[in-house]
């Protein structure tokens, strides 16, 4: 489906925040729009059809072809992959002329993903990350599209591991685990003070490097809040359930229901009490997302024993967000000295 340029600047924007309505709402508002703007809302139907199609299609998890490893981006030499999802590949990639840094991640969309909605929601990562600067936080260095029409973001190459397998390797004690914690809570609270959720905080999403400076990675299903400090509803069908990790979701995510700063709380307690017990507060022994998704709402994470760190634990994984720590800061404060 071609989409005129200038046609496409007036549709981005109304098919961002209609993504995020549930079906009901999003139909009234289609209603509503369409007494004032009929020709938008049938462009708006088709790209939301062709959506839903997708999503039941198992779309984004669909192969993808990526380039050469002779292939140069601009200033910049692909030299092996790093790693794959749904929306892309990155790949390490060495800088052949300029100065700056001298290596990159270079994330590319999957081509199966080209259509302006799914280069929609590419872009929209290199949008939120261009609002952030935290030594916390992988950098964005620059966007662009490869000769065959492929975006791709450029962005700091972090050498480094998981954050559980560091802790792993360190046989960090529970001072020291806590430190990591808190360093991972200061570049959320930098996206949280941007008006950015991330919505996706997990062990695989954050790097610590061999100097103990962990990165915080991929904000590719990161949203920015809305006025009232929210991000709309979404109903969690087949092609939703694809863009959150049971394991780390909040049960706001799993439900549908708005999703606020205590949604990354919720996230980093589960990592929190990863990290301390090497058990899931609330998965242990369950398999599928079903599972998973169940346990989230009805059982209770035991206590580790910790004392003052039970009780933060306890406040952070709590199932409604409003009697969660409200933000990052908050919770860095509780479990601060």
């Amino acid at each position: 489906m071609a989409i005129d340029p200038g046609l496409w600047q007036r549709l981005e924007p109304l098919l961002d925040y209609a993504l995020e309505l549930s079906d009901g709402e999003r139909g009234r508002w289609l209603d509503k729009l369409r007494e004032t703007s009929p020709d938008l809302v049938e462009q708006l139907v088709q790209l939301l059809t062709a959506e839903e199609a997708a999503d039941e299609g198992g779309f984004l998890n669909t192969g993808f072809q990526v380039p050469s490893a002779e292939l140069r981006l601009a200033a910049w030499k692909l030299e092996r992959p790093l790693g794959a999802g749904g929306m892309g590949a990155v790949w390490l990639a060495r800088r052949i002329e300029g100065e700056g840094e001298p290596r990159a991640a270079i994330k590319l969309l999957n081509l199966a993903l080209q259509s302006p909605l799914g280069q929609a929601r590419f872009r929209r990562e290199g949008t939120l990350l261009a609002r952030l600067a935290h030594p916390g936080i992988a950098r964005l260095l620059n966007i662009g599209v490869s000769p065959a029409g492929q975006p791709y973001l450029v962005l700091e190459y972090v050498e480094g591991i998981r954050i559980d397998s560091f802790a792993r390797e360190h046989e960090l004690s529970t001072p020291e685990l806590i430190a990591l914690v808190l360093q991972v809570l200061a570049a959320v609270e930098h996206a949280h003070a941007n008006q950015i959720v991330h919505r996706d905080i997990k062990p695989s999403n954050i790097l610590v490097t061999n100097d103990g400076v962990a990165k915080l990675l991929d904000f590719g299903i990161a949203k920015m809040l809305s006025p009232d400090g929210s991000l709309g509803s979404a109903p969690l069908t087949a092609g939703s359930a694809r863009v959150l990790t049971p394991e780390y979701a909040a049960p706001e995510q799993a439900s549908g229901a708005p999703v606020s700063p205590a949604t990354d709380v919720y996230a980093v307690g589960v990592l929190l009490y990863l990290l301390l017990s090497g058990t899931h507060p609330t998965a242990e022994g369950r398999r599928g997302a079903a599972e998973i998704i169940t346990a989230l709402f009805e059982v209770e994470p035991k206590p580790l024993g910790l004392g003052r760190i039970d009780e933060v634990l306890e406040k952070s994984l709590r199932k409604k967000p409003e009697e969660r720590y409200q933000s990052a800061r908050e919770l860095a404060e509780a479990l601060g000295p």
